[in-house]
């Protein structure tokens, strides 16, 4: 009988990710018990069906109406996707080649590390790092506020409503909403990996069961829906509500909610140490996300769009107009032509005096379906609750992908007491401190609350060019990268790989541009938009940070194991 040592035996008992981690120079101190499965769940789930549209559909419909909002999803969808494949391509060019990188916690920074090269990889992980990290705490925030803004029509529909008495939460309590979810997250996120990763199981199947419920049921219980040429082809400007009478401008913040919510697909990459099967399940993981997420956005715009109703005072004109135009006609032997304004079909969504104060467009869509049908909101709260379940999943996954990040950048050493941030709970071996650290951070950006407006805007704005703008980094290197010193993996887009890369980086160079537009005039304290202020002072720290002192000690990814002498 063939004796066998029993290191050996745990050689090959060793996951492949872990055994390649090692290789890298990082040990195993997280749990690697992530499925494929599990890993789509919380990539699906950080993306989420509802999320990124819900809260900003009522002003990009504001903007530009219908068409523009309808069609900027397909044009945004198309650059994502060529975004997404050129990820996706460093993702798999590396996973069989010499750098393997997308094994660790840190992945989006260790591409941009090794693709910068030895002279540059430090300052280019410098840079991803801190995006990364900047955009997915800002991220946490942009869930918190949605999903206080939901909660807050669901508390208003369930008292009454704004015209009957019904309670609508004021500034304090919806603080309070935003914070006390933040500590929600943080308290689930201390608990091992397989808690969320069981919770988010839940959550793909709560997102899409309960969007094929809303995408189907709201369109045939509304009285009336809009015609397919009103929802596809009518372009209107709202200069009396924006102060934006450009047509160009309003088309581009109109793309908006759509190039909000069409991010977050790296999460995959982010647990890589904890997922078997890193090197397929992740990719797997990333395009399924952004596949799913890109059809059933589609078809829940359009279910919102087909199903917005004509306010009484419009249904009313409209009925009399007819009769008026014949008794003129019959007795004064001329004819009138009398217009009804087609921004009465929408613009009602936005009054203040309407059943939810004008404060959530999707909330009074729904209330007017079920409403003129049954003649009660109750099924607008249902559905309403399945939209805010969908922000409770999204913002505890985003939780996770960030403090795997934090925690990545801790253990390089390239946070302030970074000891403190990338230590390990000794028995769920989760990074806890970072959560918490998250947490913090991110209760900090709501308190602004209190006293703005336009937190929301601000916050979306941050997280959107922090967490795109991480993903410009690695492919501008990739562009620039000698290809004689890449190694391609299976995955490889050969000569469509240089116009892809150009192509995804101008786009992401033009979605954080455009994320720092104004979004209404005329400018005052409440119509500012505060992320080019956030963003340009934290960047400005950041660099000057790493002028003056980081760039003499921060080297990009460190190693914490020796290979060569098997010291840890």
């Amino acid at each position: 009988m063939e004796y066998r040592r029993p290191e050996a035996a745990q050689v090959e008992e060793m996951d492949p990710g872990e055994k390649r981690l090692n290789e890298l120079g990082y040990k195993q101190e997280l749990r690697r018990e992530m499925t494929l499965f599990k890993t789509l769940a919380i990539s699906f789930s950080t993306m989420t069906l509802f999320t990124g549209i819900t809260p900003l559909y009522g002003s990009s419909l504001l903007y530009a109406g219908p068409a523009s909002l309808v069609w900027g999803w397909v044009v945004v969808s198309f650059f994502t996707c060529l975004q997404v494949l050129r990820t996706n391509t460093c993702f798999r060019d590396l996973t069989f080649s010499w750098m393997q990188i997308e094994q660790t916690t840190g992945s989006l920074y260790f591409w941009a590390a090794h693709l910068a090269g030895p002279r540059w990889g430090p300052f280019a992980s410098w840079c991803c790092a801190w995006l990364e990290t900047i955009g997915l705490v800002a991220g946490i925030g942009t869930q918190a506020y949605a999903g206080s803004q939901t909660l807050q029509s669901i508390i208003l529909l369930c008292t009454g409503t704004n015209k009957n008495g019904g309670y609508f939460a004021p500034k304090w309590l919806f603080l309070c909403m935003y914070i006390g979810l933040t500590l929600i997250w943080a308290v689930l996120n201390t608990f091992a990996l397989e808690v969320i990763a069981f919770i988010d199981v839940i959550s793909i199947w709560w997102q899409v069961i309960g969007g094929l419920v809303i995408v189907i049921m709201l369109p045939l219980v509304s009285l009336t829906t809009k015609s397919a040429s009103y929802v596809f082809t009518h372009f209107e400007t709202a200069p009396d509500s924006t102060g934006i009478s450009s047509k160009p401008y309003v088309v581009v913040l109109s793309f908006l909610v759509s190039q909000y919510s069409l991010y977050g697909y790296d999460a995959a990459a982010h647990l890589t140490e904890e997922t078997k099967g890193a090197d397929k399940n992740g990719p797997i993981a990333i395009l399924s996300s952004i596949g799913i997420i890109t059809v059933f956005g589609w078809a829940y715009i359009l279910a919102l769009t087909f199903s917005i109703q004509v306010c009484l005072a419009s249904l009313t004109a409209a009925l009399l107009i007819p009769v008026i135009s014949s008794l003129v006609r019959q007795y004064f032997h001329f004819d009138v032509v009398i217009l009804l304004s087609s921004s009465k079909d929408f613009g009602y969504l936005y009054d203040t005096s309407n059943e939810t104060a004008g404060a959530f467009v999707p909330a009074q869509i729904l209330y007017d379906a079920f409403h003129g049908r049954y003649h009660n909101s109750a099924g607008a709260i249902v559905l309403l609750f399945i939209i805010w379940g969908s922000f409770f999943f999204g913002g505890l996954s985003i939780t996770t992908s960030a403090a795997r990040v934090v925690y990545a950048l801790s253990r390089d050493e390239g946070i302030p007491f970074s000891s403190i941030w990338r230590k390990i709970h000794p028995k769920h071996k989760v990074p806890s401190n970072a959560v918490w650290l998250c947490a913090a951070i991110c209760i900090l950006l709501g308190l602004p609350i209190l006293k703005v407006n336009v937190v929301f805007t601000a916050i979306t704005s941050i997280c959107t060019i922090g967490w795109v703008g991480g993903y410009a980094v690695p492919i501008f290197a990739r562009i620039v990268m000698d290809e004689k010193n890449f190694k391609a993996g299976p995955f490889y887009l050969g000569r469509a790989r240089r116009p892809v890369c150009i192509i995804a980086f101008l786009w992401i160079c033009y979605t954080c541009s455009v994320f720092l537009l104004p979004t209404y005039y005329p400018l005052s304290w409440n119509t500012f938009n505060y992320a080019p202020v956030a963003i340009g002072v934290g960047l400005s720290l950041i660099m000057l940070w790493w002028i003056l002192d980081a760039r003499k000690w921060f080297k990009g990814p460190v190693r914490n194991i020796d290979i060569s002498n098997g010291k840890v």
